[in-house]
């Protein structure tokens, strides 16, 4: 009833809108979708851990990170666009996870603010950044995640921002410096950068000024391994895992640090917000 779907999957159950037939599809026939990213949460992930999901969507990964954290751990969950927000917020409480899952109705940047929200086809193609889809767009907040997460240890952190990664990379520069063993799990879409306007050794230098490294993420498996960059721009969407080359997130995911692919530098100038 009221536009909403409940819909069982290995998780628990996900409200999801019925009006958002690639959610459905992805719920119904795949039981979500990223499940290689899903495993590597699970492995990176113990009890007691905090985990921060920006760009929540309708909450399949909080379930997936909320179970392995447990009761003593945290889910801080990111998610702009009103509708979704109160659908994640119905996910969580049907799952049981109300007192472990911190949830935040705001986009993620590289500043405080207000932007436009615009709206894409399914929930998880929203963005600050407009795009193809049309022009309909909603008012949303902005915070950054260190002025969410404050002083508070973090082990991994998703990004699924549709574009705005590297403003949520700007935003985040003592969460990075306070969290030396932090995982970084980001979506790179060639597509995305080139609506953005950054360009693929940009995009990757920009982490890799922090000291981190990358390996991809195995869809069908979960596996986690060495990409470079004609394959990364070949791939519609990719997983992309990123850490200090000396952290045991390589060990806790049963493979060898990758070598940096780009050569270092200074992150690039802001020119775009980014979206949660």
């Amino acid at each position: 009833g009221g536009g909403r779907l409940l819909v069982r999957t290995s998780l628990g159950y996900v409200t999801c809108d019925d009006s958002d037939p690639g959610t459905i599809l992805m719920l119904f026939e795949g039981d979500g979708w990223e499940p290689g990213t899903r495993r590597v949460l699970e492995r990176l992930l113990s009890p007691g851990d905090t985990y921060v999901d920006v760009g929540a969507n309708v909450g399949i990964h909080v379930l997936a990170a909320s179970a392995a954290v447990g009761p003593r751990g945290l889910v801080v969950a990111i998610e702009p666009f009103p509708r979704t927000y109160e659908l994640l917020i119905e996910t969580v409480w049907l799952g049981g996870y109300r007192t472990r899952v911190e949830a935040h109705r705001c986009a993620v940047a590289d500043a405080p603010g207000q932007s436009e929200l615009f709206l894409g086809p399914s929930s998880g193609e929203h963005s600050l950044i407009a795009h193809a889809h049309g022009g309909e767009s909603v008012a949303v907040p902005l915070r950054t995640l260190d002025d969410i997460v404050g002083d508070r240890p973090v082990t991994v952190v998703k990004i699924d921002a549709e574009g705005g990664e590297l403003g949520v990379l700007r935003g985040a520069s003592k969460l990075l410096a306070a969290n030396p063993g932090l995982a970084l799990v980001v979506e790179f879409a060639p597509s995305h950068l080139e609506v953005a306007g950054e360009s693929t050794a940009g995009w990757l230098g920009a982490f890799e000024a922090h000291g981190l490294v990358f390996a991809a993420v195995d869809e069908v498996t979960g596996e986690v391994g060495a990409i470079g960059v004609e394959e990364l721009e070949s791939r519609y969407s990719v997983n992309l895992v990123f850490a200090a080359a000396d952290s045991d997130v390589w060990t806790r995911l049963s493979t060898t640090p990758p070598e940096p692919v780009t050569a270092p530098g200074p992150p690039p100038a802001a020119a775009h917000p980014s979206v949660a």
